[in-house]
């Protein structure tokens, strides 16, 4: 099950929100990176290491991936697609593309 998060709804999404992922894949294979998101200016600024810096200079497509907070009745995961942009100090922006909330389909 997954619905849509409008973009403007996102820094009220992610607020409370404590474990983050970063994925980002060239082509020979993924690179998953625990990170802390800020919110600034309708996009995320993260910080990334060298191997994810140049895995994002070869495609810029990512996803932040929010898990469910224990608390989270509805168990549902965020999901963010992005576009990466390096930033002159290693860090890297994400500007959003699409969002949704997602929970595993009930067996």
């Amino acid at each position: 099950m997954s619905i849509a998060v409008a973009l403007d709804q996102l820094e009220h999404a992610t607020h409370g929100r404590r474990l983050t992922y970063l994925v980002a894949c060239d082509d020979r294979r993924q690179r998953v990176l625990q990170v802390w998101p800020r919110y600034r200016d309708g996009c995320f600024e993260v910080e990334v290491g060298d191997g994810t810096g140049r895995t994002i200079a070869q495609r810029a497509d990512v996803v932040l991936v929010y898990p469910p907070e224990p608390d989270d009745a509805e168990h549902f995961t965020l999901l963010i697609d992005g576009r990466a942009e390096l930033l002159s100090d290693g860090s890297c922006r994400v500007v959003p593309v699409s969002a949704v909330l997602h929970r595993r389909v009930q067996a």
